[in-house]
């Protein structure tokens, strides 16, 4: 699996609602509109987000959906291997940075 596509299951099981493009999408099992949102150009994806911030009610239907989809269907430990990686890769760019 593509990592972001991890990453996008792992925003999912912690119930966080995610946008994202029909290509994406492809990789995640899950419905439109219940799971999460699918938009494809720039314009519609940050209508989706902005319609995310101002409505609570969506935002916690779907990252509860979600995370019941990812609960039902993934195993927790490709997706914490990932993050651990992720933590790992961000803690060798601070020492560059500083």
């Amino acid at each position: 699996y593509d990592p972001a596509t991890r990453l996008l299951r792992l925003d999912m099981a912690f119930a966080k609602p995610v946008v994202l493009t029909s290509a994406a999408a492809e990789g995640i099992r899950g419905r439109n509109g219940q799971h999460f949102l699918i938009a494809d150009d720039p314009g519609r994806f940050a209508q989706a987000v902005i319609r995310l911030l101002g409505d609570a009610h969506t935002r916690a239907g779907l990252g509860h959906s979600a995370q019941k989809l990812v609960s039902r269907h993934y195993r927790w430990e490709p997706l914490l291997r990932e993050l651990d990686n992720r933590q790992v890769a961000c803690h060798h760019a601070e020492q560059f940075v500083a």
